[in-house]
């Protein structure tokens, strides 16, 4: 008896064991399984997200660098613009540029002397942005660093966040410079700046969990952003990352190609993939890596949970078939050599069904033999169901031997929980699926907007084209604002429908319909199920479906709607279909934005080349005059030498001073000056009567003299002057001077003589008449 309970112990272990290391064996191959596919598409995405992001960073960074290589380029054309126009040219353009692009903080002009501007003009120079206006700075000097970065490196740059006062308020921003080459010689730069944290919040919209972090390292391994504001502009070779991630970013550098490795975060030692997506903001610039960095315990987290479902599903039917197997080992009471040996197969793991025991009797040999032969069927059948869960036939079945069967139960519930488990991971890829959708559409449309950057028609055309080839839609619109703020209107410029472009000439006020009403509240409008009689645009046969479904996005620019695009569709727009319509929208507004300013400039380009023809035949009408002129050269000299000799006597005997049209003193003489009481110097640039006239009545008479004067009329006044305390009277003509045409007054001359004794001799006289006469009478 004790020999067979050693038996029947032994067979026990056996079949435990053999149960432990079916069900482990296909627990571990599905849920590996899963846990594999699970990382895999993790990691996919995350590389899908990074490159996403850097192409968003791209297009940021080209709209400031696109605006500053107009204005370079812009410089470079200023030899065909006459010198004493090309400074005041330059500052209204830079102005228009700053006010038409909401999102510009400043823009900044260094340019060396003597190339394209001359005089005295300062040639360091900016325009800034407050909360109501555009203001003009000529002292700033903000620029040295700029300059000499951009002197060094001689290729569009963004220079690295730093900090810059605006009337006394601090700014963390980035300069992204363009240099300007004279005959491929440098001699300036341009800068446009913008808020730092424009950048990063722009890239970290590709963020989903408040534990990743985006960064980006610019060719000198100077972080340009990050999502720890501390860490801007410090060299990130000294962040204490492991030797071989720097590697990583040098390699993704040189060669272009996007990466994906592991590491630990130095600042909270948590362990990290990195997905590392380079770019480059033109095509001489070098490139710029962004860094996406997301914890393992995030990408791990979806993968793990699969994982341990499965793992907790298996361990509970092992445990069921254990106290299943331990229940009916319990009733056996007299172990025979049939069953001992069957059971010491099972034990073994041999189930093969010869090994089934035959039935004679009603007793209880017999019941422990059924129970073997059910045994044997079970464990068979548990086999095959294993075995097609681990092939991954989430569709085989179990039939439970009865309604008790805990273990075929517990297999079912595993079965159902790895086909839920497929179809949360299959619901996961559709989700990815659409927004790989949305990030590649971003991308292609991305090339579309470069093209014909030049020309807003073929640019809409295209735009409405691609929409409707991309989304497969029947209808789009495109609507761009005229930016009068007097009259301001949407026109639609560009549609396409039903395969063809349409011309259409309509036009909306903000407010008005539909389209004018999105663009007055800035928000997207979705309607389903609209009245068939709504599109503007009908199918060419009447049997032909009308969409009734209507997207309406605005096309936004910061805080500035710049137009609006409208999507009808047969269907209702899904949820990644408006998010793609509502980013692209962004992308477009920032390329109209870019396109008009580019036709802006082309025309002031235009200008500047007919200004440049005239100037050419002004200057053979110049050449053919000079002729003549040399033939009244030696007249001229002749009478200027006369002119010289009459005005240097005048200076030398009379009190002589220059005035101009406004009556402000432009030359004075020693003698006029002294009598006055005021040094010649200080005299300059102030108006005449401020030294002269002693009341409003005298004021008064001037004015009157002064305008027969400017009418042409030469004047003469004696003029009381109270000079260091005693009068003088002074004999004052005025002589009007013509320009060389003989038709405007631009100067007066001024000649004085000093007659207080003629006058002091006529009161003399006056007294003694006036005595003679009173003794006559």
């Amino acid at each position: 008896m004790g020999m067979k309970m050693k038996i029947y112990n032994k067979m026990l272990f056996l079949i435990l064991l053999t149960a432990v290391a079916i069900f482990g064996t296909s627990i571990g191959i599905v849920s590996f399984k899963i846990k594999e596919n699970s990382l895999k598409t993790s990691k996919l995405k995350m590389r899908e997200t990074a490159g996403a992001a850097s192409q968003k960073a791209k297009m940021f960074m080209q709209e400031y660098i696109s605006s500053a290589r107009i204005m370079g380029e812009l410089v470079q054309t200023y030899e065909s613009i006459q010198e004493n126009y090309r400074f005041d040219i330059y500052k209204n353009i830079s102005r228009q540029t700053l006010y038409a692009s909401p999102m510009f903080l400043s823009i900044r002009t260094i340019v060396e002397p003597q190339t394209v501007f001359t005089g005295d003009e300062n040639l360091s120079f900016s325009f800034f942005r407050t909360k109501s206006t555009i203001e003009y700075d000529s002292s700033d000097l903000s620029g040295t660093e700029i300059y000499g970065e951009t002197l060094h490196n001689l290729h569009e740059t963004v220079i690295p966040p730093h900090t810059r006062s605006y009337q006394n308020t601090q700014v963390l921003q980035n300069s992204y410079t363009v240099p300007v080459l004279h005959y491929n010689k440098f001699i300036g730069v341009v800068s446009i700046d913008g808020y730092s944290s424009d950048l990063q919040g722009y890239i970290s919209k590709n963020i989903t969990h408040r534990k990743e972090s985006v960064f980006i390292v610019d060719h000198q391994d100077v972080l340009i952003t990050h999502t720890r504001d501390s860490l801007l502009k410090k060299d990130f070779a000294s962040m204490g990352y492991d030797s071989s991630f720097y590697r990583a970013i040098a390699a993704s550098r040189s060669t272009g190609q996007s990466a994906l490795l592991e590491g630990v975060n130095p600042f909270d030692k948590e362990e990290c993939f990195f997905a590392l997506a380079p770019f480059k903001i033109s095509k001489d610039a070098p490139r710029m890596v962004l860094v996406l960095a997301s914890p393992k315990s995030i990408i791990l987290a979806q993968a793990n949970k699969s994982f341990y479902y499965s793992i907790l599903t298996g361990l509970i039917g092992l445990v069921l078939l254990s106290g299943f197997v331990w229940v009916i080992a319990r009733f056996i009471t007299k172990p025979l050599s049939a069953i001992t040996n069957s059971l010491q197969r099972i034990s073994q793991g041999d189930i093969a069904y010869k090994y089934k025991l035959k039935n004679h009797s009603n007793d209880e040999i017999s019941a422990m033999a059924m129970g073997v032969n059910r045994l044997i069927d079970g464990l068979n059948s548990i086999a095959g169901f294993a075995s097609e869960i681990g092939k991954g036939n989430l569709e085989a079945e179990y039939k439970p031997l009865s309604k008790n069967d805990l273990l075929g139960k517990s297999l079912n519930q595993m079965r159902e929980s790895l086909i839920q488990s497929r179809v949360e991971e299959e619901i996961q890829k559709r989700q990815d699926d659409k927004q790989s959708w949305v990030t590649q559409g971003i991308a292609q449309f991305g090339e579309i907007l470069r093209l014909n950057n030049d020309n807003l028609e073929k640019l809409s055309a295209s735009i409405v084209k691609n929409i409707c080839l991309y989304m497969n839609k029947p209808q789009c619109a495109l609507f761009i604002s005229n930016n009068d703020p007097r009259d301001e209107m949407y026109y639609l410029i560009a549609a396409h429908a039903y395969g063809h472009p349409k011309v259409v000439v309509k036009s909306v006020r903000p407010g008005e319909e539909m389209i004018g009403r999105v663009a007055q509240d800035k928000k997207t409008l979705h309607i389903v199920n609209a009245p068939k009689e709504f599109p503007v645009l009908r199918p060419e046969l009447s049997t032909d479906p009308v969409p009734t479904n209507i997207l309406i996005t605005p096309l936004l620019s910061g805080d500035v709607a710049l137009g609006v695009v409208e999507v009808l569709s047969y269907q209702p727009f899904g949820a990644h279909e408006i998010e793609f319509v509502e980013k692209l929208g962004a992308n477009i507004a920032s390329t109209v934005n870019s396109v008009k300013i580019n036709i802006k400039t082309a025309d002031l380009l235009k200008q500047s080349r007919e200004q440049k023809d005239i100037l050419a035949q002004h200057e053979e009408e110049m050449r053919q005059n000079m002729e003549e002129m040399l033939a009244t050269q030696e007249e001229t000299e002749k009478r200027e030498a006369e002119l010289k000799a009459i005005v240097a006597t005048l200076n030398t005997h009379t009190m002589l001073a220059i005035l101009n049209p406004e009556g402000k003193i432009t030359k004075i003489n020693d003698a006029l000056a002294a009598l006055l009481g005021f040094p010649a110097s200080q005299m300059v640039g102030k108006y005449l009567d401020a030294f002269t006239i002693p009341d409003e009545a005298s004021r008064k008479e001037f004015s009157q003299l002064w305008a027969e004067v400017m009418a042409g009329n030469s004047q003469k006044k004696i003029q009381k002057i109270e000079s260091r305390k005693r009068s003088v009277y002074l004999s004052e003509t005025y002589v009007p001077i013509y320009d060389e045409d003989d038709h405007d007054v631009e100067q007066v001359a001024l000649v004085a003589i000093d007659v207080t004794k003629k006058v002091d001799y006529d009161k003399e006289i006056a007294k003694l008449v006036s005595e003679i006469e009173s003794y006559s009478k």
